[in-house]
């Protein structure tokens, strides 16, 4: 279940660049494969599940996501701050 998460957040997360409503699927999607998978994780070492390299992969997927969506938010603010920045400066001189 970590995984199937893990894997929309890392696909949605370079979506956002073209449609920012997408950037809370990538961040919400990651923090739930992380989540789940460190419930299994914890399942396994008690001992009541079986050991699988699919949980290991969903926790890393859901962390990855996770960043990914926080640095392409970043990203996008710091284009937006820049972008307005710039067209103040553009017209300053215009009054």
């Amino acid at each position: 279940m970590g995984l199937i998460f893990g894997i929309l957040s890392i696909m949605s997360a370079p979506l956002s660049l073209c449609c920012v409503l997408l950037f809370p699927i990538g961040f919400v999607t990651g923090i739930i494969a992380w989540v789940v998978s460190h419930h299994e994780r914890k399942k396994i070492e008690a001992g009541i599940v079986a050991p699988s390299g699919v949980i290991q992969a969903g926790y890393i997927l859901g962390i990855i996501g996770t960043i990914l969506s926080l640095v392409i938010l970043l990203f996008g603010v710091a284009y937006f701050a820049i972008s307005i920045f710039m067209a103040i400066q553009q017209n300053q001189g215009n009054f």
